[in-house]
């Protein structure tokens, strides 16, 4: 039932990225006007991507979710959870414009307080709405959804509170001229479909494991759900590196930027052999904390875990090129490296050994 949460959310990333473009060097250069067009912009782009993946959650949602499994069980339980997960996807893209434009011009504490929140709000209300407590009505996966979007509300009324209080520098008119929409929409569009790419090609990976069967599925999503705890320091990483190149390029100090640069591959060298053994040492406890009680489904999920430690290792070093050329512009070549290897190599092989050679 995630799963369009997820391609949607990378869609987004894939604008974010692209408008964080211009606007960490227009704060750079102190061209303040354009830094509230490129914002105006992104809301607007956001919004249209929120309310796509609406409608055909609203629409198709259940054809969606028999994409993925076969079992009529498991696509009965998605949909309870996506019909009302769903209407959260407008107010969690807002959200993601706001943390991006906030990291654009170098204030990250503020997305992270508010992220916190968001946080806090959804565990309590997880607890309140799964389970029902103190009054609440036990809704089971329903109630995880509700939480969802209690929670992501929340996040964005404190957002748009907080900037028009504080008047942040990128508010302002949504009014656009074809002349600054232009070059801003053209540098974002391969971003854009490189995101799509991938996460659409991320969800398949979802679908592989979905033809052998639920028990699969559910080994690989506890396996998955553990490494993206560790897939968070590769995107915050990406994303420092590419809004402080961005910011520096801005200044148009070009050694300055490569300095940064230099700086970041080395940091990336350190985290992906740290966060690599550290993952494959501490697998077994951190998959335990799902409390399986079928032995073969926790070692399944640690074999799962501790491939995914080769994977995370690479990424760590992978995102420093890809900020790098994110920040510099060039976002054809960097559609290549991500989305373009996973559908050449990575998804080709995965089907074609469940379909021919009958991998379990």
């Amino acid at each position: 039932a995630t799963q369009l949460d997820t391609i949607m959310a990378n869609v987004g990333f894939g604008i974010n990225s692209g408008a964080s473009i211009y606007a960490a060097q227009f704060y750079g250069a102190e061209d303040y006007q354009s830094l509230k067009k490129v914002f105006g912009l992104e809301i607007m782009i956001n919004m249209i991507n929120a309310l796509f993946f609406m409608a055909v959650a609203i629409f198709f949602g259940s054809s969606v979710l028999a994409f993925y499994s076969g079992d009529a069980e498991v696509v009965k339980v998605g949909l309870s959870y996506l019909s009302i997960s769903c209407l959260a996807y407008v107010f969690s893209s807002l959200t993601n414009a706001y943390s991006f434009v906030y990291r654009s011009i170098q204030k990250t504490h503020i997305p992270m307080y508010i992220g916190i929140q968001v946080m806090i709000v959804n565990i309590i209300f997880n607890y309140l709405l799964i389970f029902g407590k103190f009054g609440f009505p036990a809704m089971g996966v329903a109630g995880a959804a509700l939480a969802t979007l209690i929670a992501t509300v929340s996040g964005t009324c404190t957002h748009v509170i907080y900037a028009w209080k504080t008047k942040q520098p990128f508010l302002g008119t949504f009014h656009q001229r074809m002349s600054f929409v232009k070059p801003v929409v053209k540098r974002m569009f391969p971003l854009i479909c490189n995101e799509a790419f991938f996460g659409f090609g991320t969800s398949l990976y979802v679908k592989a494991f979905g033809m052998l069967g639920s028990r699969s599925l559910e080994i690989y999503k506890i396996g998955n759900t553990v490494a993206n705890f560790f897939f968070i320091f590769a995107a915050g990483l990406n994303n420092a590196t590419s809004l402080m190149l961005g910011s520096v390029l801005g200044k148009g100090d070009i050694k300055e930027a490569q300095k940064y640069g230099n700086y970041f591959v080395l940091m990336a060298c350190v985290f992906a052999v740290v966060a690599g053994v550290g993952i494959i040492v501490f697998a077994d406890p951190m998959v335990g904390l799902f409390g399986m009680s079928d032995p073969s489904m926790h070692e399944g999920a640690v074999l799962i875990v501790r491939l995914f430690a080769i994977r995370i290792a690479f990424r760590m070093f992978n995102v420093i090129i890809m900020a790098s050329l994110r920040a510099g512009g060039d976002s054809l070549f960097l559609m290549f490296l991500d989305g373009g290897i996973m559908w050449t190599v990575g998804l080709p092989l995965a089907f074609i050994s469940i379909i021919f050679f009958h991998v379990t």
